[in-house]
């Protein structure tokens, strides 16, 4: 089974203990047979041309890190504007057809995960 996460935090380098939990429960699942690809959201303040993209595997678990700007305080319309942005910015990174399931975890990676599970018809679990 395959399993695309979209949790609301992830690890990073500069920031290695924020979500550390959802890379470990990752890695086991990915011990067990499971495969696991993550979309990790890290969104900024700073500098609205701030905006890229790195793909790394750490323990078997494939990670999509999406940096881009946020407004500070995220209004319907710039909810709307960063789900759009994240969801394009992830149909080029991600292979649906080999997706079984999206797993959001939280309400931030919700968003994201549920319009994807709409859009190429994939169940969704969100804790």
């Amino acid at each position: 089974m395959r399993v695309l996460f979209i949790p609301s935090w992830y690890p990073t380098d500069k920031n290695p203990f924020a979500g550390a939990f959802i890379h470990d429960l990752a890695a086991e699942l990915v011990s067990h047979g499971m495969e696991i690809e993550v979309v990790a959201t890290h969104q900024h303040f700073k500098n609205l041309k701030l905006r890229s993209t790195l793909t790394e595997e750490r323990d078997g678990v494939t990670i999509h890190h999406l940096y881009g700007w946020t407004p500070p305080k995220m209004t319907a319309i710039f909810q709307n504007m960063w789900i759009e942005d994240c969801c394009n910015r992830v149909q080029d990174l991600v292979d649906f057809s080999k997706i079984d399931m999206i797993h959001a975890q939280d309400y931030v990676g919700l968003f994201l995960a549920d319009k994807l599970a709409k859009l190429y018809d994939k169940s969704l679990l969100c804790t």
